[in-house]
């Protein structure tokens, strides 16, 4: 199995006497419109599993026990970021620039969400991006910016992060309503349920989730607090990969398993086509406690 890729910096500043850095002017002016349109109740209404904390905004239905056949969502975010330059007496090619480094990322993002079948969905997710972070994203481990990926962009470019396909079975009893937000069309489902999703997405989507701090669009930018620093997980240069993920809900715990494709190369965009050798899984039991 290859190693997977680590998308975020594990470069970190060399030692150096009297070394201050001095990060200044982080401004995130987020500008987040966003339209949803809520057709008809679904007969009989499908089960579906939140893909991230209900952190990332969207608009609901007037009633929260409705039902969504499907929605479309936009956001858009600028961040800017930069420090006033430091005194460095070495610096290598992975280092913070010790220089004058003002650094800009703007990203747009639609949302398409569509109810297709009882139980089952699909998601597609355009982005837009342009810019770079403090330091070209080199440099430090914990990088401040979290909508900095590791190919920046002079110029704006739109690529797909995100199609997956997602099918619910239900096995009945108590149920739940589910929240609307970017990637979770709302409606009420089985407690206890299984949950099958294909296709491109982050791994960071259904895996190593927090209430508190897992989405730099509405919480905290540094990729610290975002996800996990540690956990080295399977990623191109823009955070995504293609896999399969399998999940079991329970009233007080779920378990979930992953198995992504990984990068050609480190922090490249190609995916490694000997997927019966170049493949990351993962694994997550979680507990809850009232």
């Amino acid at each position: 199995m290859l190693d997977p890729v680590n998308v975020t910096p594990r470069s970190k500043i060399l030692p150096m006497k009297r070394l201050r850095i001095i990060l200044i002017g982080s401004v995130l002016l987020s500008v987040a419109a966003r339209a949803q349109e809520v057709s008809a109740p679904v007969p009989n209404p499908p089960a579906q599993e939140p893909m991230r904390d209900a952190k990332m905004p969207a608009v609901q239905s007037e009633n929260a026990g409705d039902h969504q056949s499907w929605a479309i969502h936009f956001d858009a975010v600028e961040v800017f970021q930069g420090q006033p330059g430091f005194h460095a007496p070495y610096s290598g090619r992975n280092s913070l620039y010790p220089g004058d480094n003002f650094r800009q990322t703007s990203d747009a993002d639609l949302f398409f969400d569509v109810h297709i079948w009882p139980g089952g969905e699909i998601y597609f997710n355009p982005e837009y991006y342009q810019g770079f972070g403090p330091g070209i994203t080199h440099g430090l481990a914990a990088f401040p910016n979290a909508e900095a990926y590791k190919v920046g962009k002079y110029r704006g470019d739109v690529f797909i992060p995100r199609l997956f396909l997602r099918h619910v079975w239900g096995f009945g009893g108590e149920q739940e309503q589910l929240d609307a937000n970017f990637l979770q069309l709302a409606g009420k489902v089985d407690i206890s349920r299984l949950t099958l999703q294909a296709g491109k997405f982050s791994v960071t989507d259904v895996f190593d989730n927090n209430t508190f701090a897992h989405d730099p669009r509405g919480d905290f930018l540094n990729w610290a607090a975002s996800d996990a620093l540690a956990f080295d997980y399977a990623a191109d240069s823009l955070g995504f990969e293609y896999g399969i993920w399998l999940e079991l809900n329970q009233q007080g715990w779920a378990a979930r398993y992953g198995i992504f494709t990984v990068p050609r190369v480190a922090n490249g965009l190609a995916t490694d086509g000997h997927y019966c050798r170049a493949w990351q899984q993962v694994a997550e039991l979680e507990g809850r406690y009232l």
